[in-house]
């Protein structure tokens, strides 16, 4: 059973399912780290495991915000992370129809250099051992494995 935290008080669950919902309003990327920061098991993460955790889920939520739920701040986005034996799982979803991965633009491709937007599911590839993404009509998302 995953249990709902506030990022402002200390994290505790005993089955090591933690849950983070935000409105879609970009100011609350910021309620990410002190989530992360409020569950025990994060604290004995190594600091580039927990980084690297940091930007991904970063630019998914960001993702989620403003490709999935198009800023609107009545959608939720939920982080949900799982440890397990197999590591650290994070799933990030928004209310959003999903999107088709083929359509990203490679942002390493000399075209898109200045591009100002394309590098998030890049950095969240580069970062995570393993990436999925699910869509269904009225909720979609991404799960990575770290």
């Amino acid at each position: 059973m995953a249990q709902a935290i506030n990022a402002d008080s200390p994290a505790y669950n005993s089955d090591k399912n933690y849950i983070l919902r935000i409105a879609s309003e970009r100011n609350n990327i910021l309620r990410i780290e002190p989530f992360f920061k409020g569950i025990e098991e994060c604290k004995k993460l190594d600091d580039a495991k927990f980084y690297n955790i940091m930007i991904a889920t970063t630019e998914a939520v960001n993702n989620a915000i403003i490709h999935g739920n198009c800023s609107n701040p009545l959608k939720i986005v939920e982080i949900s992370v799982c440890f397990s034996s197999e590591g650290v799982i994070i799933s990030v979803t928004d209310e959003g129809s999903g999107f088709s991965c083929d359509d990203i633009a490679d942002p390493t491709a000399p075209e898109n250099l200045m591009r100002e937007g394309g590098r998030g599911v890049f950095l969240m590839r580069a970062l995570a051992k393993k990436i999925d993404f699910f869509a269904s009509p009225i909720r979609s998302g991404v799960v990575m494995h770290f």
